[in-house]
């Protein structure tokens, strides 16, 4: 008897142990590897030209530029708490940067758009369990034309993760996705705003010409200290270090794009003689042209420069620009 009773348990423990595993297993947030996932629908990067995640707190919508076909404008609309509680609206903000690579690298996440795992037949009780019964947060992927690529109503994430529950709105099939690619979207002011103005990188500069009040200065580039340093040195003469030239760049080398024109401060701004010019080169005739301008707002000196690697006009830190426009004619005639 004894052992008929033991038995028993033993083929209790064994169903319960079988049933935890196989409830852990189909909860678990797996899906690292690309292999092991689900391709749901395959969109190439150069068919996408519009990214759009709406919500009830923001709408962030990324959009190729006409103009530079690789780079993207990404505009971000919130809601925040009205100033007074009689204000019956909530007050927008708005903010239009230009999109970092970053963003571009991203979106390889949808050529395939992979799913960790697919569940079918999903009753009532599980949308509302997934955040997506009346989901009023939603990804749409459009091509030029304006047709959609990709709907997603999106849900939850998984506890301890940032796996989310999304609707395929094309077949109505609940997914569970790699959410980071959503979650970043959601905060693209901190995850995408481009703040470098070129491309090179100051170790890839050989020369520079800077244009002040009418004068000019050529520099070299490819010169290095005793510590292996790279030196700026006058393109002629004895190769000496041009030390106020040095300290000048390092600063250069600093600025960061702090904001970007709106539509109507850029036409004003196009309109307005630059106060000073840097042409940079580099090795395999990389180029660059950056102009600086300094403008008056409402009694607020402003300062903005713009180049060819951003295309646009963005203010940089007054006290910066500052600093760096009173010493180039003194840089370029020591």
């Amino acid at each position: 008897m004894k052992i008929c009773c033991g038995n028993s348990m033993w083929r209790w423990w064994f169903v319960l142990s079988i049933s935890l595993g196989g409830a852990y297993w189909a909860s678990r947030p797996v899906g690292g590897d690309a292999e092991m996932q689900i391709a749901i629908v395959n969109i190439e990067v150069g068919n996408i030209e519009k990214v759009e995640l709406t919500s009830d707190e923001a709408s962030v919508v990324a959009s190729r530029r006409a103009e530079l076909a690789e780079r993207w404008w990404i505009e971000v609309t919130r809601t925040k708490p009205t100033a007074t509680p009689e204000a019956s609206k909530a007050l927008p903000s708005n903010m239009r940067f230009l999109a970092s690579k970053k963003f571009k690298d991203s979106l390889a996440v949808f050529s395939p758009f992979r799913a960790i795992r697919v569940i079918p037949n999903v009753k009532d009780e599980q949308l509302v369990e997934f955040g997506l019964k009346d989901s009023k947060k939603a990804l749409l992927l459009k091509d030029s034309a304006g047709a959609s690529l990709l709907s997603l109503a999106i849900g939850k994430q998984m506890y301890g993760s940032r796996n989310t529950y999304v609707l395929n709105q094309a077949d109505k099939t609940v997914l569970l996705v790699n959410g980071d690619v959503i979650s970043d979207f959601e905060k693209a002011e901190t995850s995408y705003f481009e703040r470098s103005f070129m491309a090179l990188d100051p170790e890839e500069i050989q020369s520079a010409t800077l244009t002040a009040g009418g004068k000019s200065l050529k520099l070299s580039h490819v010169k290095r200290d005793s510590k292996g340093a790279l030196i700026w040195t006058g393109a002629e003469g004895d190769g000496a270090a041009a030390v106020s030239a040095t300290s000048w760049f390092e600063r250069f080398d600093q600025l960061k794009a702090a904001a970007y024109a709106t539509p109507e401060e850029q036409a004003r701004l196009s309109a307005t003689p630059a106060e000073a010019e840097v042409q940079l080169a580099g090795g395999a005739s990389k180029r660059e042209v950056i102009q600086f301008r300094k403008t008056n707002n409402n009694n607020q000196v402003e300062y903005w420069l713009t180049s060819e690697f951003l295309g646009w006009n963005v203010k940089i830190a007054t006290a910066r620009g500052d600093v760096l426009l009173k010493d180039l004619p003194q840089v370029i005639s020591p």
